[in-house]
């Protein structure tokens, strides 16, 4: 279609992965039109009429250079295996199989599955637990710590402090017992514990880390409930990862 004024109107077609909306008022040096163009993933950007023309551009950077193409296994359990591309997976609820078909997925350095609505990042756990919406101030806690274990009966809706008090080790830790230090001078094991007041709570010297990570653990059971990561849980946690990718 040709526009008032001689230039091609770009408004409805199609290049590639992206849709084009309407022309913007920005020109380049030499006057070519920058239209703006949605992409199939939602992502909006302005682009410019020769790139889509000529061919150059077909999408925003994500759709274009990763493969968006998941795979999903149904499994006996009532769960669902779905596959990345870069052969990482993780596991949801076959009843949710038709929300997440919707969009694509990746997992993250942390270990936390994403996708992109309208050009933003966006957790799995919160839309499955329908928080989108809500502000970052409302978490949603994978209970075994698998990140990857994204169904119904591992996903909790929290607020930071509980989140908080359900972490793993920290980088820093050197004994490999969740609130367990190494006292050189006294050449024993320190437990400490944060309070909800986010005040530390000294549990005592032990002659072993297995002795201070059992008086971390009895005060973490004590002082956060349901959402205690217990040193014991953190042992649990491989295993559960293991099954989790054997499933």
């Amino acid at each position: 279609m040709i526009a008032m004024g001689g230039k091609a109107d770009l408004t409805g077609q199609i290049f590639g992965k992206w849709t084009v909306l309407s022309e913007s008022d920005k020109r380049s040096r030499n006057g070519s039109v920058y239209w703006l163009c949605q992409c199939a993933c939602g992502f909006q950007k302005l682009v410019m009429s020769a790139s889509l023309l000529q061919g150059n551009s077909h999408g925003c950077y994500r759709c274009v250079h990763v493969n968006r193409t998941n795979q999903y296994l149904i499994l006996h359990n009532g769960s669902t295996r779905v596959l990345c591309k870069n052969k990482q997976n993780f596991v949801i609820n076959t009843t949710d199989l038709t929300l997440v078909k919707k969009y694509q997925f990746w997992i993250d350095q942390r270990g936390y599955v994403k996708t992109k609505i309208n050009g933003k990042s966006e957790f799995l756990s919160r839309l499955l637990m329908r928080v989108e919406h809500r502000g970052r101030d409302v978490f949603v806690d994978h209970i075994s710590g698998d990140t990857r274990d994204n169904r119904r009966s591992n996903l909790r809706v929290c607020q930071p402090a509980d989140n908080a008090k359900n972490k793993g080790l920290s980088k820093n830790n050197k004994t490999g017992y969740k609130g367990v230090s190494y006292h050189s001078q006294l050449k024993k094991y320190r437990a400490d514990i944060r309070s909800d007041e986010n005040k530390t709570i000294y549990l005592g010297c032990y002659d072993t880390a297995q002795q201070a990570a059992e008086a971390y653990d009895e005060a973490a059971l004590k002082l956060h409930g349901e959402f205690a990561r217990t040193n014991t849980d953190l042992q649990r946690m491989v295993e559960l990862s293991e099954n989790s990718q054997a499933i």
